[in-house]
């Protein structure tokens, strides 16, 4: 297997492994509700799941950054710099990720705010709107690019889900309502789904 081959593989494993993270980590603790709390509430300090889940989000991001390096040379036939540039937002993405997972985790909710917890919600902000960055490039990039207009009509529509979804996810989470564990599910979920998707694509390619 050739080093590109891998990191997009990695590509592909990392959506799986944080699905998986996400739905396991529901178990190790019975007062986990995850149409209500947050997926940050599993790493929180106290929480049973912290260091499980931690670990898989420090590999799942790793995995990611791994992928974002393998894209310009595997996405060669679109925008050269559009790539690159997406690339690098995923990067950033990742190493967000990393902070949130492992050196900043979430307060509780409706607790006083830390430092900690005020800096994981700063890498929150740069992993959202790095997300919708990234993924806004690679159609940028491969809209009139022979060859890549399927990516580049994922890319559309998962864009379209990750902003409306990302609204609804503000508006619940400002107001500690209910659903917000749902909301940013379905955020999160609009970008994993599309990291999968490119992936998958860009290998079928190879």
């Amino acid at each position: 297997m050739t080093p590109l081959r891998a990191a997009l593989l990695a590509g592909l494993a990392a959506p799986v492994i944080y699905a998986v993270a996400v739905v396991a980590g529901d178990w190790f603790d019975p007062r986990y509700n995850a149409v209500a709390n947050t997926i940050s509430e599993l790493t929180m300090v106290g929480a049973p799941s912290r260091v499980a889940v931690a670990a898989v989000f420090v590999v799942y991001n790793f995995l990611v950054i791994a992928f974002a390096l393998a894209l310009p040379r595997a996405m060669a036939g679109a925008n050269r710099r559009g790539i690159a540039v997406a690339a690098l937002l995923l990067i950033v993405v990742a190493a967000a990720g990393l902070g949130m997972s492992a050196l900043f985790p979430t307060d509780m909710p409706g607790a006083p705010l830390t430092a900690v917890g005020t800096a994981h919600i700063a890498l929150a902000a740069v992993a959202s709107l790095g997300t919708m960055a990234t993924v806004g490039a690679v159609a940028w990039a491969t809209w009139r690019a022979p060859g890549w207009r399927g990516v580049a009509m994922l890319s559309v529509v998962c864009l379209a889900a990750i902003v409306a979804t990302g609204l609804w996810t503000a508006a619940t989470t400002a107001q500690l309502a209910p659903t917000m564990g749902l909301a940013e599910r379905a955020t999160i979920g609009s970008f994993e789904v599309w990291l999968f998707a490119l992936a998958a694509l860009v290998l079928r390619r190879q």
